[in-house]
């Protein structure tokens, strides 16, 4: 049997945390990191950029015919996920919503630091079970991408 092929993709490194917990978890599968610095920040563009973004993304990762997608941006994962699983083949997976689980599980209070096009899309807000408070930082991804 022959190893998963698996897409993953951010705006820049944020995503590398992902691979790196995949990797030692599932360590047979194939790994194929995309990392769109050219774009970067997704949080600060509008639907519509993102959109285009995304599709070349997607479109690349089908032509090489990956097994699985991981968006591992949440900005696109609040913004677009269900538009754009719907529209592909290939099953795309999301970071927030895992997230959203785990939070929900195991913490009371929450505050979300997120882009702020994460913030206004509400979708922690409408997904949190309990008292949270979800912060939009126009800066966030430079801010992840120097530590």
């Amino acid at each position: 049997m022959k190893p998963s092929k698996i897409g993953i993709f951010d705006s820049g490194l944020g995503g590398l945390f992902v691979l790196n917990s995949l990797l030692k978890k599932y360590p047979n599968c194939q790994y194929y990191y995309y990392a769109d610095n050219k774009n970067m920040p997704f949080g600060n563009k509008t639907k519509e950029e993102l959109t285009i973004i995304t599709d070349n993304i997607v479109n690349y990762f089908e032509s090489i015919k990956v097994d699985l997608i991981i968006c591992a941006c949440g900005t696109i994962s609040t913004l677009l996920l269900n538009k754009i699983k719907d529209k592909y083949k290939t099953p795309i997976l999301s970071i927030v919503d895992p997230t959203i689980n785990y939070v929900n599980n195991n913490y009371n209070n929450t505050l979300v630091l997120s882009t702020v096009n994460t913030c206004n899309s509400n979708y922690f807000q409408s997904n949190l079970i309990n008292k949270n408070e979800v912060i939009g930082l126009k800066d966030l991804a430079y801010i992840i991408e120097n530590n």
